[in-house]
């Protein structure tokens, strides 16, 4: 029997496209700064909103499934359709994990969205997603899935065995962590246009004056905004394992319900953002072999918010086959990386102000190059054991512990006395590392 998507797909997309067109405002801005021409980036946002609705209505007649015996088939995609076949004997091996997403629109519609991931293909999309699916349906397709990856004596035997390891993340905590925030440089945008539109007074004093308004009343709705916005992202989180799996709740009018079976996981990312330093806090997420699993409100977060001293206690109880050594090293950032990389954000500051760029696409290019810079200038792998440790970055940083025997590739290059060399480890649409050694 077909079963397609809820007919309030139509409504639950269209509603999802108006609102997101809300923020498609600094967007807009940006285009209007490059191109400085309003109908160009005008026709170009509304070539945007064109393809996004074909994309809406073809996704509710190309995105169905079938159940025949014991075999289910399903069909997704927008422009190529593709078929996948999936058995009650392989259930297991071909589905790596599911997460049920339960939206203010989805309760608004009283349908439920669900994202299937499964892992060992070559093709280029790895997951379906069924943006609006009812109830009935839902249960229907979940009762497949799961009938034959574990035996129902199995099943009741994890029920009793579910294990909470939610850490309460306090109030305190998310307000500390969010007062600081790299992206309050997307204000800018609208702090320039609001100071333009009060440049209308001919005194001086006046304009001084409403500008420091402006600037003072903007970073208290930006702050704000922030601690919101840090609460809905971890506030309701929770954490429960059993013997094979994770399962992760979280959020309040985003629902998010993931499952990550612990196969699944090839290695672990810890991630401290400039504010979450400051703080001595960090984020623990499981990196699994479809990189589009973090795609979600959880983003594969374990550990969200937890303190830096209780990094080691927790990857040793959880992932044991990671050396405690390897834990322990920490990677040294040489004084010269660091003039190195205040120069080049010098130089391009200067290369952009040349060509007269605008102040506020100047910071915007800055922001986003920095990343690049210090992923590359401040980027060291250590290996101990079967483990490497992969540290990136200079303001925010991430670290990832991965096995070696997911390295696929290596090279290296050598310029004058700098040796640049590259990592790819073999997961699926790869993670590449790319570092330099300025020593001898």
């Amino acid at each position: 029997m077909k079963y397609r998507q809820s007919k309030k797909y139509f409504l639950l997309e269209f509603t999802s496209l108006l609102v997101a067109s809300i923020w498609s405002y600094p967007f807009f801005k940006v285009l209007l700064l490059i191109f400085k021409n309003f109908k160009l980036a005008l026709g170009i946002l509304i070539i945007g909103y064109i393809l996004s609705i074909f994309r809406i209505i073809l996704g509710y007649f190309t995105t169905y499934f079938v159940v025949k015996d014991n075999n289910l088939y399903i069909h997704y995609g927008t422009i190529i359709i593709r078929t996948l076949h999936i058995s009650t004997d392989n259930v297991s091996l071909i589905i790596s994990n599911t997460r049920i997403e339960n939206n203010f629109y989805h309760k608004l519609f009283n349908t439920k969205g669900l994202t299937i991931f499964f892992s060992g293909s070559e093709e280029e999309e790895n997951e379906i997603t069924f943006s609006a699916i009812s109830p009935r349906v839902l249960n229907i397709l979940l009762a497949f899935l799961s009938q034959n990856s574990i035996k129902k004596d199995q099943l009741y035997a994890q029920k009793s065995q579910i294990r909470d390891l939610t850490e309460k993340i306090s109030f305190s905590t998310i307000f500390k962590t969010s007062i600081l925030s790299s992206n309050y440089i997307l204000i800018y945008l609208f702090l320039s246009d609001l100071l333009e539109f009060l440049n209308i007074h001919k005194s001086a004093k006046d304009y001084i004056s409403n500008s420091l308004v402006v600037n003072l009343v903007s970073i208290v709705i930006l702050m704000t905004l922030s601690i919101l916005v840090q609460y809905f992202k971890y506030g309701n989180f929770t954490l429960k394992e059993n013997d094979n799996e994770f399962i992760i709740k979280n959020g309040f009018i985003i629902r998010d319900i993931n499952k990550i079976h612990k196969d699944n996981i090839k290695g672990i990312e810890i991630k401290s953002s400039l504010n979450m330093r400051f703080f001595k806090t960090i984020n623990i997420s499981a990196i699994l072999s479809n990189e589009n699993q973090g795609k979600s409100y959880s983003q594969n977060f374990l550990f969200p918010l937890t303190s830096l001293k209780n990094k080691n206690f927790i990857i040793q109880k959880h992932f044991p086959e990671i050396s405690e050594d390897l834990l322990k090293n920490k990677n040294s950032i040489g004084i010269f990386r660091v003039i190195l990389f205040l120069f080049s954000i010098i130089v391009l500051y200067m290369v952009l102000h040349t060509f007269n760029i605008s102040w506020q696409l100047s910071l915007i290019v800055i922001y986003l190059s920095e990343r690049h810079v210090s992923n590359i200038l401040f980027t060291k792998v250590m290996i101990h054991g079967d483990f490497c440790k992969i540290t990136k970055g200079f303001l925010n940083k991430k670290e990832y512990l991965l096995p070696i025997n997911l390295i696929a590739s290596k090279s290296q290059k050598i310029i004058g006395k700098i040796v640049v060399k590259s990592l790819t480890f073999n997961i699926q649409k790869g993670i590449k590392t790319t570092f330099i050694n300025l020593e001898k």
